[in-house]
């Protein structure tokens, strides 16, 4: 994070920070295009959902965007712990963990 993203402290304030602005850039495109977002429900199969919206844009005859779909999924992703050094500046450990996420 220090070195790729320029922050001088490594926090996973920062992680959060990129995940909502991601979500509402894809949210903003979706709207400022008439993009539909559909919200997968627990069991349905993404692929019989999305269909009919693939479908309808190859008989549109053009490439586009159908639809955005939203689901919640287990993903690998970095969490952390918070620890206090000595001196009391707090740094943080970061790891590697699984859990369900919403995946746009």
């Amino acid at each position: 994070m220090r070195n790729a993203l320029g922050f001088p402290i490594p926090s996973p304030a920062i992680m959060e920070k990129i995940g909502t602005r991601f979500r509402r850039a894809v949210n903003a495109f979706a709207e400022a295009n008439g993009i539909r977002i559909i919200r997968f429900g627990k069991g349905d199969r993404k692929v019989e959902v999305m269909c009919r919206y693939l479908d309808a844009q190859a008989k549109a005859g053009h490439s586009g965007v159908v639809a955005v779909g939203v689901a919640q999924e287990y993903q690998t992703f970095f969490s952390c712990v918070e620890r206090q050094a000595s001196n009391g500046i707090p740094w943080f450990s970061f790891y590697k963990a699984d859990r369900r996420v919403t995946s746009h």
